[in-house]
C-alpha cells in the first residue's frame, strides 16, 4: 500500500505541520493587532486575541507519534501512551460524521485503545507512519480498507 523505503529498525517520528495554521494566524493578527494598539476601551480584548493568534501554531507541537524500538509512542501534551508493536491487534482509520477519515485508531490485544488525530499531519508523513506500522506490526494488524486509503490520500 505504501512505500517500504526505510529499514525496519529505523525509528520514525511524525508531527503535525505547523504551517497549516499560518493563514488563520496571519488573519487573526491582521485584524486584532491594529485594534489592540489603538488604545480604545476594547484594546485589552484585542490584545488577548492577538496573543492567542500568535501562539496558536505552537499547539501542533503538543502531538508527536514515534514508531521504533518495538513500540509506538503517542505524545499528546503531557500525556504519553506507548504500546508494544507485537501487541497490536488492529490499526484502522476512523472518520467523524460527515467528514473523511482523519484519525488512526490502534487497538492492542489487551483491549487498550489509542486514537491518533492526523488531520494536521502532512500526507507524506501519514504514509510514512502507516508504512512503518505495516513493516513492524504483526501480520494483518493494519487493515487496508478504503478508509485507510482515504486517510493516506491514495486512489481507491
Amino acid at each position: 500500500m505504501t512505500d517500504k523505503a526505510l529499514p525496519p529498525s529505523a525509528p520514525i517520528s511524525v508531527r503535525p505541520n505547523p504551517l497549516l495554521g499560518m493563514p488563520l494566524t496571519a488573519g487573526g493578527l491582521l485584524i486584532s493587532l491594529p485594534k489592540a494598539l489603538d488604545g480604545g476601551p476594547t484594546a485589552p480584548v484585542y490584545a488577548a486575541a492577538a496573543v492567542v493568534s500568535a501562539l496558536a501554531p505552537a499547539l501542533v507541537l503538543l502531538l508527536s507519534v514515534t514508531v521504533g524500538r518495538g513500540r509506538i509512542t503517542v505524545r499528546r501534551g503531557l500525556h504519553r501512551t506507548s504500546v508494544p508493536l507485537a501487541e497490536l491487534r488492529s490499526v484502522t482509520a476512523e472518520a467523524d460524521a460527515g467528514r473523511g477519515p482523519h484519525t488512526l485508531r490502534l487497538e492492542s490485544r489487551t483491549g487498550a485503545r489509542c486514537r491518533i488525530p492526523l488531520l494536521a499531519v502532512r500526507r507524506r508523513d501519514r504514509q510514512r507512519l502507516v508504512a512503518a506500522l505495516e513493516r513492524t506490526a504483526p501480520p494483518g494488524a493494519v487493515r487496508e480498507d478504503q478508509a485507510l486509503r482515504d486517510l493516506l490520500g491514495l486512489p481507491g
